[in-house]
């Protein structure tokens, strides 16, 4: 979704994914992406501050470590984040870095390419709906 929308970063809610089944080393055929994401949902790409973005990180592992389909998927960035401190206080933004090695600012704007269904609010993404 990333690069097709060429977006700086993309993130998929986890319960997108529904294929049970290993994958063997090697590449992977658009049948076996199909498969796996039997839902028709298009994307959206979204223009947000790192703040908002941030927001929906912290959203995305708010209950963790309950299986949750708002655990997130990410494309273009990494991040940590401490499930013993509260809801909404998790991840440092200190600790989330770009894969191009740029620092994360909360207060840029960044374009996140996004299923429809949780930019519509869908899982408890709220903070798009804005």
């Amino acid at each position: 979704m990333r690069t097709e929308y060429s977006t700086d970063f993309a993130l998929v809610n986890s319960g997108s994914f529904r294929k049970n089944a290993v994958f063997e080393a090697g590449p992977i055929s658009l049948m076996n992406i199909q498969e796996s994401f039997p839902f028709n949902d298009n994307t959206l790409v979204l223009k947000m501050s790192g703040a908002i973005f941030k927001e929906a990180l912290e959203w995305s592992v708010s209950k963790y470590p309950a299986e949750e389909g708002r655990f997130p998927q990410v494309s273009n960035l990494q991040f940590t984040f401490d499930p013993e401190k509260p809801e909404g206080q998790r991840i440092d933004s200190h600790e989330i870095v770009t894969k191009a090695g740029g620092n994360f600012d909360l207060h840029r704007q960044y374009t996140v390419a996004v299923p429809i269904f949780i930019a519509e609010g869908g899982d408890g993404y709220q903070m798009f709906t804005r």
